[in-house]
């Protein structure tokens, strides 16, 4: 099953806090992230702060999908064994304007 974050809320503590709660409801043994829509360095946040915190539990596997290989090359430098990261090529060749938004979708 995969998790697709459209839009960043104002605070991004609110998107952690969403994908925690995500993460606790469907108890699945790995997780692909869509965080394509995020700038490098929020997706660098999302991705090793959750990837971090569910390091030594329940053996959690995350696959966090960015939009460009700046997030990629920053967030595979800090990469943990629970995590891999891959580039979303349809975001790389249909580059879509960014607006603030309260919408996350699954």
């Amino acid at each position: 099953m995969s998790l697709k974050i459209t839009n960043l809320y104002n605070d991004i503590n609110e998107v952690i806090s969403f994908i925690e709660n995500y993460i606790n409801n469907q108890k699945l043994a790995s997780y692909e992230i869509d965080i394509s829509s995020l700038n490098a360095f929020d997706a660098l946040k999302i991705s090793v702060f959750i990837s971090t915190k569910y390091f030594n539990k329940e053996n959690y596997k995350f696959k966090w999908i960015v939009n460009n290989g700046i997030a990629y090359n920053i967030i595979s430098k800090l990469k943990l064994s629970n995590m891999s990261i891959s580039i979303d090529q349809s975001v790389v060749s249909n580059k879509v304007p960014f607006f603030k938004s309260k919408y996350i979708s699954i």
